[in-house]
């Protein structure tokens, strides 16, 4: 996921708010930073607040399941 995209989420608890996200093209192992923002609702490129530093981080990890039967 490139620097300029985010990802909508709706807060089940607020202000936590939880959901799924793919990193595609990410290798394995390696740290992917992010940040929480506040924009506007219609106009995407209007952000009102970002999460203060430091980013969050994730490592990113793949486990690989392979089942066959016939």
């Amino acid at each position: 996921m490139g620097s300029d995209q985010s990802i909508k989420r709706a807060p089940t608890s607020y202000p936590t708010w939880t959901g799924k996200v793919l990193f595609p093209g990410t290798d394995n192992g390696k740290d992917v930073q992010w940040k929480c923002i506040v924009r506007h609702e219609t106009i995407p490129t209007d952000v009102q607040k970002w999460q203060d530093d430091p980013n969050n981080i994730v490592k990113v990890t793949f486990t690989i399941t392979s089942v066959g039967t016939f």
